[in-house]
C-alpha cells in the first residue's frame, strides 16, 4: 500500500531477482519479507524492516546521498551476504541506521573478504545506533575507513545489546574523529581492535 508516501508491504513477499535501489524521498515499511537477488542500496528517504530482508549481495545506506534512514525494529531482521556499505562516496554524509528492540538483527556477510561493514567508507558524520537488545553481527568493521570519513560514530546501549566483529574492529582506519560510546549494559564484541590506524587517523 501507498499513501502520504508511506508504502508499506504488509505479509506477503517482495521479490527482486537483480538490484534493488531505493530513490524516493518517502518511508518503505518492510513489515513482511523482501528477497533482493544482487545488491540493495537505500539512497533516499527511510527503510523500515519490521518483517525479514535478505539480499545476496552488498547492503548500502548512502550511496552518494545524505540524511538517509535504516530502522530495523521489533523483532525485523536484516541480512546481507556481501559487504555493508554506510557513507559510500564522500558526498554520503549524515546517514543514520538504528537497530532496536529484543530479537532485532542486522547480520553482514557471509566469510572472507565480502563479511565487512564499512561504516563511513567515505561520507562523514553518519551513526549507528544497537538499542534495547538489539544485535548485529559480521567480520570486520571499520568505523571511519577513509581519509574523508570522519565523525562517524557508533552506540551500544541497553542491556542486551550486542555488537559483535567475528574477527576485528576498527575505529578510525584513515578518519579523524571517529567513536564508539559503550553505555547501559551494552556490549561490543570482537578478536582484535583498533583505534587509529595511521597518521591520519587522529582524535578517535
Amino acid at each position: 500500500t501507498v499513501s502520504n508516501g508511506l508504502a508499506t508491504v504488509t505479509n506477503g513477499t517482495l521479490a527482486t531477482p537483480g538490484d534493488f535501489n531505493k530513490l524516493g524521498a518517502g518511508t518503505l515499511a518492510l513489515l513482511g519479507a523482501a528477497q533482493v537477488g544482487n545488491n540493495a542500496v537505500i539512497d533516499a528517504g527511510t527503510l523500515l524492516v519490521e518483517g525479514t530482508v535478505s539480499a545476496a549481495g552488498s547492503l548500502t545506506v548512502g550511496n552518494t546521498n545524505s540524511g538517509i534512514a535504516m530502522v530495523i525494529s521489533n523483532g525485523g531482521h536484516v541480512a546481507s551476504a556481501f559487504s555493508v556499505f554506510v557513507g559510500y562516496a564522500a558526498t554520503a554524509s549524515n546517514n543514520r541506521v538504528l537497530v532496536t528492540g529484543e530479537n532485532s538483527v542486522w547480520t553482514n556477510g557471509n566469510s572472507g573478504y565480502g563479511n565487512r561493514l564499512f561504516f563511513g567508507y567515505e561520507g562523514g558524520g553518519n551513526s549507528l545506533v544497537i538499542a534495547d537488545g538489539a544485535k548485529v553481527t559480521e567480520g570486520y568493521a571499520y568505523v571511519g575507513y577513509s581519509n574523508s570519513s570522519s565523525q562517524n560514530s557508533v552506540e551500544v546501549t541497553g542491556g542486551g545489546s550486542l555488537w559483535t566483529n567475528i574477527s576485528s574492529l576498527t575505529i578510525g582506519y584513515r578518519g579523524s574523529s571517529n567513536s564508539l560510546v559503550i553505555s547501559n549494559g551494552g556490549i561490543v564484541a570482537n578478536t582484535d581492535g583498533t583505534i587509529g590506524s595511521v597518521a591520519s587517523s587522529s582524535n578517535n
